[in-house]
Order: structure tokens, then C-alpha cells, then sequence
């Protein structure tokens, strides 16, 4: 059980998502993007040996026709993996959309902060020191800071200039595909990001509202909450607050999260929950949860299905077997 009240990080002024379940509250939670659907057919397809299932791991995979009459490659695949253990096989056609390379067989990649390709409104030619595990660049309007796990924060000074100036675009659409762009110079990728607009309010001196970008982690139905990036650009095309907490993703998480994404699909959502306790029988979605930003341990990231319990008001989390899962990463 995953305390939902110690769900925060105080190093990223980042909006965090509100959980509530009510009826169908898998959506609340995760987003659309995120929960899983309910499988119209919750048989197996013809040999397909599911993750958590005992069954001959040497068995064909069906293959998927293509239009062109050839055989692509298989739905499901049940090829023994080289460590011994199943390989997770492909979820709707073996492929990611197209222009998606990640989620497929490949770790998940972070978000690298690379200050010269910064656009921070530093106010003039920053140093660079070090102070207790951040890399500081100090200028006369603000200051930005990488840490030792590639977190990154960057604030103005109460009093820069900068304060005053009114956003880049009052157009979300367009305040999002240029803050993605930015990001993405330094790793950010599409296909496991969504871009949300939100007003923000500040220092009560400088009342003047302020537009800004932050993006949540969603991978092939599966959430990632812990993770963050927001930016805020300046009519000068300089930004003025930065919050970035991307790490990369191992790929044998991916692929857990993927494999439990997989048996919701085929076996449905009422399937899997069913051997869950009667307090986590609400449809959730597959998960992965990593270590939170600034934590003096080592980075751990952990795959799994979560649903909540609104009496508790905390987070359930249990394995594709539906054995629960012990919080081993939000400690700092």
C-alpha cells in the first residue's frame, strides 16, 4: 500500500494529478492514455502463452496478416528470452505507432539537461560552481541547478526584470509545441509524453499570471506519475522557471509493465482485478513508479498495476500476479 499523502517532491513545483476513484476510476488516475482497455474477448489468442501463466514457453505465435498479404511479425510472442525467462511479446501489431521508437524492447529514455542549450533568462554570463551535489549557473536575474541524479530547477530572482515580461504565446497549443521542442533537444520524446497548459500564480508582488508547459509520462497504457518536466517561456523566447525530473527507464521495467499491459488486454481488466482483495476490485492500470528527485539512494524504478482505495486514500500496488508490492522507491 502506497500512502497517497507521502506522493510528493517538493524539488519540482510541478502540478501533480488528483486521484480519485469513483465508478470507473482508472481514467482519474492515470489518464485515458494510461488505463488499459477492457478486451471485447478475454480469450487467449491461439498460442499465446500469457505473462504470469504457466504454460510451454516454445510454442508458435500467431502471426498478423498485413494488407500487402505477407505475415508480420507475431502478436504475441512466446519465444523463451535469453535469461531464461518469457520475452514479452508485442501489444497491437508488434510495432510502436509509427514515429514512436520507444516502449519496444528499449529503455526508456530520460530527459539529459545540457545548460548550453539552455535558454534560461540568466541575466548575464553565468558561473558555474558546485555546492553540495548540484552543479549551480548563477546570474544576476536567476539561477539554475543540475543535480547529481539530472534533475534540473531553474527560478528568477524575486525582483528580474523578467517577472514582468507577459508569455511567449497565450495559445496553448503553441506554448506546448514550442516547450516540447525545447525539451526535446535535450531527450524529451513524443511518444511518452503529454503536454498539459496550466496557469500558474506566483510571488503575490508580481500578480501577473503566467502560462506554463508541464509534461506528464505515459507509455503504451502505461503511467509513469513520477516523473515531471515544466517550462515557462517569456515574451523574449527566454525561459523563466524550469522543473525537470526525467530519468531513463530500464528496459526489463518497460517490459513488466508492458507484460502486465498485455494481460489486461487479453484476459480483461474484471479478470485480473478478481484475484485482487475486495478494497482494490476497482480498475487501475499498469504503473511504473521510480525514485523521486534528490534521493540519496540508489535509483530504483518498479512496474506494476496500481488501482486506489479511496477509503485509505492511498495507492495499492500489486504485481502481475496480484501479489502486492512493497513501496521500494519513494523513500529519499
Amino acid at each position: 500500500m502506497h500512502d497517497a499523502a507521502k506522493v510528493d517532491m517538493p524539488f519540482l513545483l510541478a502540478p501533480q494529478r488528483h486521484v480519485s476513484f469513483a465508478a470507473l476510476a482508472c481514467a482519474a488516475l492515470f489518464g485515458p492514455v494510461a488505463c488499459a482497455p477492457e478486451a471485447a474477448d478475454p480469450t487467449e489468442p491461439p498460442g499465446a502463452v500469457l505473462p504470469g501463466d504457466a504454460g510451454p514457453a516454445d510454442r508458435e505465435a500467431t502471426a498478423v496478416p498485413t494488407t500487402d498479404g505477407r505475415e508480420d511479425q507475431p502478436s504475441v510472442s512466446n519465444t523463451a528470452a535469453a535469461d531464461g525467462g518469457p520475452e514479452l511479446g508485442c501489444i497491437q501489431g508488434c510495432a510502436a505507432p509509427p514515429g514512436t521508437p520507444c516502449g519496444v524492447g528499449l529503455p526508456l529514455a530520460g530527459i539529459a539537461y545540457d545548460v548550453t542549450k539552455s535558454r534560461f533568462a540568466f541575466g548575464s554570463t553565468p558561473p558555474m560552481t558546485e555546492v553540495e551535489g548540484f552543479a549551480e549557473w548563477t546570474g544576476t536575474d536567476g539561477f539554475l541547478a543540475i543535480r547529481s541524479d539530472g534533475s534540473e530547477v531553474a527560478f528568477l530572482n524575486p525582483n528580474a526584470p523578467e517577472q514582468a515580461l507577459a508569455d511567449w504565446s497565450s495559445n496553448p497549443s503553441a506554448a506546448t509545441a514550442h516547450a516540447a521542442d525545447y525539451l526535446g533537444a535535450m531527450g524529451l520524446e513524443a511518444c511518452q509524453s503529454i503536454g498539459n497548459v496550466e496557469t500558474f500564480i506566483g510571488d503575490p508582488a508580481i500578480p501577473m499570471p503566467t502560462l506554463r508547459v508541464a509534461f506528464t509520462r505515459e507509455i503504451l497504457y502505461v503511467a509513469v506519475p513520477d516523473s515531471s518536466a515544466v517550462v515557462r517561456f517569456d515574451a523574449d523566447d527566454q525561459t523563466t522557471y524550469e522543473s525537470v525530473w526525467w530519468p531513463e527507464i530500464p528496459a526489463d521495467v518497460v517490459a513488466a509493465a508492458r507484460a502486465i499491459v498485455l494481460q489486461l488486454e487479453v484476459r480483461g481488466t474484471a479478470a485480473f482485478t478478481a484475484k485482487l482483495p475486495a478494497n482494490a476490485q476497482i480498475p487501475g492500470g499498469a504503473v511504473i513508479h521510480h525514485s523521486p528527485v534528490a534521493s540519496t539512494r540508489p535509483f530504483v524504478a518498479v512496474a506494476m498495476y496500481a488501482t486506489f482505495d479511496s477509503a485509505q486514500n492511498a495507492e495499492l500496488d500489486f504485481d502481475i500476479d496480484g501479489n502486492p508490492v512493497a513501496d521500494t522507491w519513494s523513500a529519499r
